[in-house]
């Protein structure tokens, strides 16, 4: 077993399209849902080379195993 970090990052053209990628995890569906996330994301994305970046950092876990017969 090998446990390691693991960074992404998302681009983005806009905020639009960043939008449009997160509104079903958020559930934004209504103009008035859509403003909460519209206003984490432009706090949240930085600009990069032209580009909205949301940068992520997780934990992976690799597991394997011997396989002796089949």
């Amino acid at each position: 077993m090998k446990v390691f970090p693991f960074e992404h990052k998302n681009r983005f053209e806009n905020l639009e399209v960043a939008l449009e990628h997160f509104k079903p995890q958020c559930a934004a569906f209504s103009p008035e849902q859509e403003e909460i996330p519209r206003s984490y994301f432009q706090e949240l994305l930085e600009d990069e080379n032209g580009a909205l970046v949301q940068k992520g950092r997780s934990t992976r876990v690799k597991v394997w195993w011997k396989v002796s017969a089949f």
